[in-house]
């Protein structure tokens, strides 16, 4: 099983409080849950990824971008809230130094980080319809508006047992 992979732009202690407040009353306030969650600008990755997919998108955009690490787990900062013992989800801080890479990408360099990180899948349509192409392009947005508003930008995952 894969991962839902998102990446948002906030202020980490309003989205910290925000999800330990959806999983303690889970079923009475879902919708209010959602609909406070829509505030934050956010990179919907919900292609069902593994670990995997992750390093090769970061190797796709250090070939872009020499400062940008290969290797996913090296952008991780820490880890600033998860939903208990087991672990399914949480929320990550990523390191400010990638979210600067990220958004100073250029629109050639984008198009070259998709075309060689989606290569792998297989895909229904012209890449600039695609779920992972497009994805790519919004966690670029997301990062120019953590930078822009002096935010975080924060990694959530969901369906990773012991990530």
């Amino acid at each position: 099983m894969g991962m839902t992979v998102e990446f948002y732009s906030a202020d980490s202690q309003a989205l910290v409080a925000l999800f330990a407040a959806g999983v303690i009353s889970e079923e009475e306030n879902e919708d209010s849950f959602f609909e406070q969650l829509k505030a934050y600008p956010v990179a919907s990755f919900s292609l069902h990824l593994h670990m995997e997919d992750l390093d090769h998108l970061c190797q796709s955009l250090s070939k872009q971008h020499s400062l940008i690490p290969p290797v996913f787990r090296d952008i991780l900062v820490e880890q600033v809230w998860d939903d208990g013992p087991l672990i399914t989800e949480s929320l990550t801080l990523l390191s400010d130094h990638f979210t600067r890479m990220m958004a100073e990408l250029s629109e050639r360099a984008m198009e070259n980080a998709a075309q060689d990180w989606t290569a792998p899948f297989s895909l229904l349509g012209p890449l600039q319809q695609t779920p992972a192409y497009q994805a790519l392009w919004q966690l670029q947005e997301v990062a120019q508006d953590a930078i822009d508003q002096k935010r975080s930008l924060i990694l959530h995952l969901a369906g990773h047992p012991l990530f």
